[in-house]
């Protein structure tokens, strides 16, 4: 059986200035804070491939959102 993972403070970040810090979320252990803003991305699992463990540790491929990450990078102060 796996071990699920949650994170205390999901909210770390003030909404209106660029987040200093993110959660990293990986299979197979607790969330951890890193600093820095984290990539923009998402993640797909295709229906039907489980891997035999729960949904929630099923994180699955993550694919960048490059136009946002570049969006990101002008509009930068």
């Amino acid at each position: 059986m796996s071990q699920l993972h949650e994170v205390a403070e999901p909210i770390i970040c003030d909404a209106y200035v660029e987040p200093a810090h993110h959660w990293v979320i990986e299979k197979g252990t607790p969330p951890r804070k890193a600093p820095g803003r984290r990539e923009a991305c998402y993640s797909y699992r295709p229906p039907g491939k489980s891997t035999g463990a729960t949904l929630a540790d099923e994180i699955g491929t993550q694919i960048p959102l490059d136009r946002v990450n570049e969006i990101r990078l002008r509009v930068k102060p």
